[in-house]
């Protein structure tokens, strides 16, 4: 499972072309230079491409150097640094053969030294990656007989033990003389092998990135990448429909503006689903309120989802049962979502002990009233807001006082790691099945099980799924887990949305997926301009 990579409440990607204005209007991509500028809404947790990351850290990483392999379109692993790879055949042993004559951005070749260094430095607790460092928590030994030659040896192999070699490559020539991975030379000005060279950062602005013309998978077809930091999206719906942006997913309200508007002509208008849920974590650990299941349980059956999706969402999402994405092949197709029932949701918080004694309308607990505070991210999408209200009202009349707290992202990703939150909202992503990092009892302190999840079948499960061989065996745990998890809802997974993609008629090459639009094998590195006359 790819987590978090996460960014905050329904990241946007963005790209737009600047380029002079022809007489319709419209801007012409200059023909000296393809430019495709992106978007995002917070800067990256850090430019290290290892440590402490978050979406936007890998959006900007896959781009500026590669990894050993990495997903395609159809979220299938495809070779990158690494033109092959075996596995032994008691499944103990991982060997990888890297490309030749692959270089870093200054000239110096790519070896298996690099791989080593920066796997070694990805494990390092200092370094606090929470994205492929757990999946290689039995790795037991890492060497390299020769430059070419990577073989990784594990005490327990899991099924997708692949997705950890998606991890970004260091130079270690660069990073190495580093003390401090997030303060060093590197992260001001990082070197990559990628398809995209580092021009500049400026913080809160933009992160501009130019094509590398000695990249080993061919030159890119556009000339400069910009990543630009914008906090609002409106400001960049507007950018698009005064031909500064290119290509651009919606939210769900600007996405009915966009169909509506007499410019959609100039675009392609498109949805994709992505395996991106907006979730609630219930902290079970050190609070009085969600320790019991069925207090839990009843925060769900309060939520009206489907009305929210018909009258807010604009139709563009699905309700999830369970963090499995429903789209995806994994999903239990006999574990249902929990429906609107607030007279439900009233009758467990009563059986749970929380009743209104009072008459304030707040039901109260041995002298405790069930008034929590609901942690949300910041986010550039009035979307995001109106959930939350949603959640708060909602809540309310079940008897909940409910306080919405918002904060800055790595506010916000602080509190949680230090597990001072009663519900935390936020999104995650999953690329594969393997959600062991999100709720094994093992995770509590270093993985994403942040609300405490603790409960031996699940345990049970979730190693099954990640060791199980057998592919019908295996899915049937898969499904045994998601019956556990909908008993148990440790974590809510409210909304599945879709991504509505708008885009300019002559911006191609564009290949949505689950993971996004832009962070795939391909992504910018294949997007090109056409003429309109070819239209």
């Amino acid at each position: 499972m790819r987590l978090e990579r996460l960014a905050i409440g329904f990241v946007c990607l963005l790209a737009f072309c600047a380029a002079p204005e022809d007489p319709s209007g419209a801007k012409t991509p200059a023909r000296a230079e393809r430019v495709v500028r992106m978007h995002l809404s917070q800067d990256p947790a850090s430019l290290s491409l290892i440590g402490k990351t978050d979406l936007n850290s890998e959006i900007f990483g896959i781009r500026l150097t590669d990894a050993l392999v990495q997903y395609d379109e159809k979220l299938v692993i495809r070779p990158l640094l690494a033109e092959s790879w075996e596995f032994s055949k008691d499944r103990k042993t991982l060997t990888f053969k890297l490309r030749d004559n692959v270089r870093w951005h200054d000239g110096e070749a790519v070896t298996s030294a690099d791989v080593l260094f920066t796997i070694n430095k990805l494990r390092e607790p200092e370094t606090e990656n929470r994205s492929w460092a757990p999946d290689l928590r039995k790795l037991t030994k890492l060497e390299a007989p020769d430059a070419r030659t990577v073989v990784a040896t594990y005490s327990e192999m899991k099924i997708g033990a692949l997705e950890a070699w998606r991890t970004p490559i260091l130079p270690e020539h660069i990073a190495g003389q580093d003390e401090d991975l997030f303060n060093g030379e590197f992260v001001r000005h990082p070197i990559g092998c990628g398809p995209f060279k580092f021009v500049r950062y400026i913080r809160g602005q933009e992160i501009v990135m130019e094509a590398n013309d000695d990249y080993w998978g061919g030159r890119p077809q556009i000339d400069r990448l910009e990543i630009k930091i914008f906090s609002d999206q409106q400001t960049a719906y507007q950018a698009l429909m005064t031909g500064d942006l290119h290509i651009m997913v919606l939210s769900a309200n600007l996405w009915q503006q966009a169909r509506e508007s007499a410019l959609a002509e100039r675009f392609t208008l498109t949805s994709y689903k992505r395996y991106t849920a907006w979730t609630l974590g219930w902290n079970q650990r050190n609070n009085p309120f969600f320790n019991d299941a069925r207090v839990r349980k009843a925060m769900v059956l309060a939520l009206d989802r489907e009305s929210f999706i018909e009258n807010v969402a604009n139709g563009m999402a699905h309700i999830g049962a369970t963090t499995f994405p429903p789209s995806s092949a994994w999903a239990a197709p006999d574990v249902e979502p929990y429906g609107y029932d607030p007279d439900k949701a009233r009758e467990l918080l009563a059986a749970a002990g929380w009743v209104d004694s009072d008459g304030d309308g707040v039901r109260e607990r041995d002298g405790q009233r069930l008034a929590f505070t609901l942690l949300v991210p910041i986010s550039p999408q009035q979307l995001t807001q109106w959930m939350a209200e949603w959640q708060q009202q909602s809540w309310a009349e079940v008897g909940a006082e409910v306080t919405v707290h918002q904060l800055e992202w790595q506010a916000f990703r602080e509190r949680r790691k230090e597990k001072n939150f009663h519900v935390v909202a936020q999104t995650f992503h999953f690329t594969d099945p393997d959600m062991y990092v999100l709720y094994h009892s093992s995770e509590m302190e270093d993985g994403y099980n942040f609300w405490g999840t603790d409960d031996p079948e699940i345990d049970r499960l979730l190693d099954s799924v990640r060791y199980t061989l057998d592919p019908e065996q295996r899915l049937a745990e898969m499904h045994r887990l998601q019956r556990r998890l909908h008993e148990l809802e440790p974590v809510t997974a409210l909304f599945f949305f879709d991504a509505p993609l708008i885009y300019d008629k002559r911006l191609h090459g564009v290949k949505p997926s689950p993971l996004g639009y832009a962070n795939t094998i391909s992504g910018p590195r294949d997007w090109r301009w056409i003429d309109e006359a070819s239209l």
